[in-house]
């Protein structure tokens, strides 16, 4: 149903990003935070689905999962590493679920890729060296995500559990151990 003017029906999508696992079996899906409407009910929780894009007798296979309303990420298992998905993020709020967020295309890590993204940040990483700025900007040609508590940003091929999907520049409000990674 269509949002009508001045209806606080519930939060504005938001952005995601999807990386599935080499052997095509999994995948982990990274969103960003909603916010809810002025006068909508609160975030309570996020729907992520993946659907198969194989139609049988009229129907689509979907595995997903439902979260709370702190997550900002998701894996989901048991997919068929021959199928194609599409994949839905949508915040819940009360009885109401936002639009489907814009979700990046799914990337495969390929065994024995080599090709490596480019990547940098603004201002630029000095080894060694303190660097004073109130916010770090990245650029670069694939999936971009970090961490500001000094863990790893990739753990088994994937997005580590503590890490973000990068959206905006990224705030620095005080000593931080910046990792970014590019998949």
């Amino acid at each position: 149903m269509p949002r009508r003017p001045g209806r606080p029906d519930g939060p504005a999508p938001g952005a995601a990003s999807v990386v599935r696992s080499v052997d095509k079996t999994s995948m982990q899906v990274k969103w960003t935070t909603a916010a809810a409407q002025p006068g909508a009910a609160a975030v309570t929780g996020y729907s992520v689905v993946a659907i198969d894009q194989a139609i049988t007798n009229g129907q689509q296979v979907q595995l997903g999962m439902r979260t709370g309303a702190s997550a900002t990420q998701s894996t989901i298992a048991n997919l068929n590493p021959a199928s194609t998905y599409t994949v839905e993020v949508r915040s819940l709020a009360g009885p109401r679920m936002s639009d489907a967020y814009t979700v990046a295309p799914a990337t495969v890590p390929q065994p024995g890729d080599t090709t490596v993204p480019t990547l940098a940040l603004s201002p630029a990483p000095d080894p060694g060296a303190v660097i004073q700025t109130n916010s770090v900007t990245v650029t670069g040609d694939g999936q971009n995500f970090f961490t500001t508590d000094g863990s790893p940003v990739v753990s088994g091929g994937l997005p580590s559990d503590t890490a973000r999907l990068y959206t905006t520049p990224i705030a620095i409000t005080g000593p931080t151990t910046l990792k970014v990674a590019s998949i």
